[in-house]
């Protein structure tokens, strides 16, 4: 690539491991070789306040590819991660800058997971505890990027029209009472819907409905 040239739209880096990843609020996120790391360069036509549409699509793109392996029942927790009998399998991560939007993947394959730390309680699990054998990496990595291309193609025409139903029946907190961490504050309410940008919805003790683009759920069932 020339120097000082941006990149296209659609433009795909893949790492085998990473030295330093980062998650959610610059969160250290451990990439040992073993696992899927790639990020997708995307220039979508959305507000920057909405890149919770982005990573709504990106977490049903890696639904439909991991259900479709695992024949599991592959849940999303609000807003990004991937989940699978409790237990962290993968997650996503929308950043904008000037010219684009990165979205970043990873997925737990055939890493070893024991040691890797969760906020929150939650644990890591990686395919290959699912399954019981390793699984094919590069195999998993071509149907995610089909499946993410399909999706974003539909969403770029018709945005989050029927992606957005597909995450809410996969939604691993809906109808919980949450407690969600904000930039600065903490708030707890229950789980009715997910919004149509991706939104968390929330009805707290009071009865008042708060929708939520961005936080962490910190807490569930409390």
């Amino acid at each position: 690539m020339a120097k000082n040239s941006r990149p296209d739209e659609g433009t795909i880096v893949i790492a085998a491991r990473q030295s330093s990843g980062r998650g959610r609020a610059g969160r250290t996120w451990l990439s040992p070789k073993g696992g899927i790391y790639l990020s997708i360069i995307l220039k979508p036509d959305i507000n920057s306040y909405l890149l919770s549409e982005i990573t709504t699509v990106t977490s049903v793109a890696v639904l439909r590819t991991l259900k479709g392996l695992t024949g599991m029942d592959i849940k999303i927790k609000w807003p990004n991660d991937i989940i699978i009998s409790g237990k962290k399998l993968g997650g996503i991560l929308a950043e904008k800058t000037k010219s684009y939007v990165i979205v970043g993947i990873g997925i737990n394959v055939n890493n070893d997971v024991s040691d890797i730390q969760i906020p929150n309680g939650y644990r890591a699990i990686s395919i290959s505890d699912v399954s019981g054998r390793d699984a094919d990496i590069q195999k998993i990595t071509k149907i995610l990027i089909k499946e993410f291309s399909i999706i974003y193609e539909q969403f770029k025409i018709t945005k989050l029209k029927n992606i957005i139903d597909e995450y809410r029946a996969h939604s691993s907190v809906a109808g919980q009472w949450l407690k969600v961490s904000m930039s600065d504050c903490e708030l707890e309410g229950k789980a009715v819907d997910i919004g149509p940008h991706g939104e968390l919805i929330i009805k707290d003790s009071d009865g008042k409905i708060k929708r939520l683009l961005v936080g962490d759920v910190i807490k569930t069932g409390i």
